[in-house]
């Protein structure tokens, strides 16, 4: 059995998986300052809000409130290494954070990339006929994708989430349907393939798992990308019942993910799952979809997703992910100032 703090450790790592909230290019943007000798500096603190979970019962042992920080410290520090930040724990629920930037919007991104949450969610694929869409055309939508990702082949390869560009361009500029956020294309999650290594010619880079509704810049060997309904109703982590969540098999014996939604969300769930019985439902985990299996049946009880391009450890480690996950710890910033220069 996995101890508490490599638990705590993998699951943190799922409480700041919505990276996607810069684009790709900001990010670069941001990491690609010239470095100086001295440069002034900006001190953040944050304190890990535990008061919900604590008076919920979820979070009772001292020691494992101690794991939480000193695992989110790691996940920052990770997060944040590009940009040559100072992080530290400073309490028992408390981190500071030192920035090399003053600038205010250079600021905000950094603090949008440290406060993002999307642990995990559960939206449904767009379909003609069924989405609330208004003049959905996939064929169509399919066509503009398919434009700009020639015209951004070498950006787009190197980091998919980089469709989150094209997700906020304007209609008149190539982008979806008209109106924010209702049709967003999310990419298929790949893995890094350990045959290859730089300059070989004979094996991919990466591992692709393709979709019978994804779109491939390359015709079918990847990036892979799902057109998701972003206006229609979705569940998240937080509706998860973390106590029913485990490992299991299919009926094929392929690794699934057993779960079950909290009561106060079943019957939403139950309806939910009704509602779109014989369509797909996107599982995005870090801004790309893992799985995207089809409700074949209402689910009004516990449920299995099929994760048949997973390991069974990998699904294992995803669960232990989701029942910390759904503790929704959240960093509240508490205090931002300028600390002058400093050497990086």
């Amino acid at each position: 059995m996995m101890n508490t703090k490599t638990a705590v450790r993998v699951a943190v790592a799922m409480l700041f998986l919505s990276v996607g909230t810069l684009t790709s290019q900001q990010r670069k943007t941001l990491a690609s300052k010239p470095a100086s000798s001295s440069v002034a500096w900006t001190r953040l603190v944050y304190k890990l809000d535990m008061k919900k979970a604590i008076q919920a019962g979820k979070l009772t042992q001292r020691t494992e409130r101690f794991n939480i920080v000193d695992a989110t410290v790691a996940e920052l520090a990770k997060r944040l290494a590009a940009f040559k930040a100072k992080v530290k724990r400073i309490s028992a629920d408390r981190i500071r954070i030192d920035l090399p930037v003053t600038a205010s919007a250079e600021l905000l991104g950094m603090q949008q990339l440290i406060e993002a949450r999307s642990p995990l969610e559960m939206r449904m694929l767009a379909a003609e006929g069924h989405s609330k869409l208004e003049n959905l055309d996939l064929a169509e939508e399919k066509r503009r994708l398919l434009a700009w990702l020639k015209a951004n082949e070498k950006h787009i390869e190197e980091d998919p989430l980089a469709i989150s560009i094209f997700n906020e361009l304007p209609r008149g500029m190539g982008g979806t349907l008209p109106g924010r956020k209702k049709l967003r294309w999310v990419p298929i999650y790949r893995k890094h393939n350990p045959k290859w290594k730089p300059g070989a010619v004979e094996e991919s880079r990466w591992i692709y798992e393709g979709h019978s509704k994804a779109l491939s810049l390359h015709n079918g060997k990847g990036p892979y990308f799902l057109p998701i309904d972003w206006q229609e109703e979705y569940f998240s982590a937080v509706d998860l019942d973390p106590t029913r969540s485990s490992a299991t098999v299919d009926e094929t014996g392929r690794p699934a993910l057993f779960y079950q939604m909290k009561a106060s969300r079943a019957k939403a769930y139950s309806d939910w799952s009704h509602r779109h019985k014989d369509y797909h439902c996107a599982i995005i985990i870090n801004d790309w979809v893992h799985v995207a299996p089809v409700f074949i049946s209402q689910i009004s009880g516990p449920g299995i997703i099929s994760c048949g391009g997973f390991s069974t450890a990998e699904v294992k480690k995803f669960v232990r992910a989701l029942r910390l996950a759904s503790l929704s710890i959240r960093l509240v910033l508490e205090s931002k100032k300028q600390i002058g220069a400093q050497r990086r």
